[in-house]
């Protein structure tokens, strides 16, 4: 089953990306969740599009209107007053190459990006406790698709089911894209975040 394949290829990558994240510290600040917010939105406005205007969501019967959040993105870093930040040190086309370019691929970052919505819930408790921010108020875009997440989400199994089906000798390229997606995440963050100084953190 592909996304039994998918939890296990990805795990490892998964399980780096929480821990360096760190959300449950206390050293995890307001700072930090801006500037998670502008590094999701350095990544979201390349992939998206790549993602979803594949022509094979429509025939699995994958909506995908909703699933396009980079403007959930924008309107947190808008609540923020951040939008003249949003200026990536590279073109975020040069570090992704071509990725994704196969529907294989979508598929696998696709599997991620869906799965954010789900991993999300925590970031917005956090978000709610320590600084009281909510949906509408700084903490959109991780409320996911908000009541509709879970509906979404097995729409997005079922597809992802349908297509392995009728394409059993191509799991590899859906895992291996999987993976390199938690890796594009790990990179962008660990810029963003890990590794911040502190004098350049979002105030």
């Amino acid at each position: 089953m592909l996304l039994q394949e998918l939890r296990i290829a990805t795990a490892s990558a998964h399980k780096q990306l929480e821990q360096s994240l760190a959300l449950q510290s206390q050293a995890f600040t307001l700072g930090h969740y801006k500037n998670l917010l502008l590094a999701w939105y350095k990544v979201l406005q390349t992939l998206e599009p790549r993602v979803w205007d594949h022509e094979e969501w429509r025939k699995l019967g994958v909506e995908t209107t909703a699933r396009r959040r980079a403007k959930l993105l924008f309107s947190d870093l808008q609540f923020f007053n951040l939008i003249p930040s949003l200026r990536p040190e590279a073109p975020i086309d040069t570090q992704f190459g071509e990725f994704p370019k196969s529907f294989a691929a979508a598929l696998g970052c696709a599997y991620v990006l869906e799965g954010s919505t789900l991993g999300g819930q925590l970031i917005v408790k956090t978000a709610a406790h320590r600084w009281n921010l909510h949906p509408g108020a700084g903490a959109t875009f991780f409320a996911g698709h908000g009541s509709d997440t879970g509906r979404l989400w097995r729409n997005f199994l079922a597809g992802l089911e349908q297509w392995d089906t009728k394409n059993p000798k191509n799991a590899t390229a859906v895992t291996d894209a999987g993976r390199r997606t938690f890796q594009i995440f790990e990179t962008q963050l660990s810029k963003s975040i890990c590794n911040l100084h502190p004098s350049k953190v979002a105030r």
